[in-house]
């Protein structure tokens, strides 16, 4: 994240989506257009409930004014194996559902094959084996409908 150091004051604005970690929703919206999709479990469910709360007519608003805590470890500078098997799985499910043009499924396909490829090639991302290794069992997953929570201690 970016420090506040007021650059994101003013009046409440309209935004595509909201992070999970600081939503507040009314309850006739969850009735309507339901909770969050168990199929993601982490990692873009609620960029994709914000997509059917818009589809519904509601408006997503980010209110400048409101104050959270959201406490991860400051050390963590590298995303783990287990972070990018939900992201890689989970975009997949996103982009499936619908959810953005051609051009972003096909960017996406070529990204993953890029990274994959420099991962598994270039010397110097050789310290990146797990997280290749979790990128790949993710796209396995995703192609056999392996979704929600991952149980297996590799990932």
């Amino acid at each position: 994240g970016e420090s506040d150091e007021g650059q994101f004051d003013g009046p409440p604005r309209p935004v595509d989506f909201v992070t999970g970690c600081a939503l507040l929703v009314r309850t006739r919206v969850l009735e309507e257009v339901g909770g969050l999709d168990e199929r993601f479990f982490a990692y873009y469910e609620e960029v994709e409930w914000c997509l059917r709360m818009q589809r519904a007519g509601y408006r997503i608003l980010f209110v400048p004014r409101s104050k959270i805590w959201h406490k991860i470890s400051p050390e963590r500078r590298e995303a783990s194996p287990r972070v990018h098997y939900y992201m890689t799985r989970n975009r997949l499910l996103f982009l499936h559902l619908g959810h953005a043009p051609l051009r972003a499924r096909l960017w996406t396909t070529f990204s993953y094959a890029r990274t994959l490829l420099s991962w598994s090639l270039k010397p110097r991302w050789r310290h990146k084996a797990p997280q290749r290794r979790a990128m790949w069992q993710a796209i396995r997953d995703y192609r056999r409908g392996r979704l929600g929570r991952c149980e297996s201690t590799k990932v």
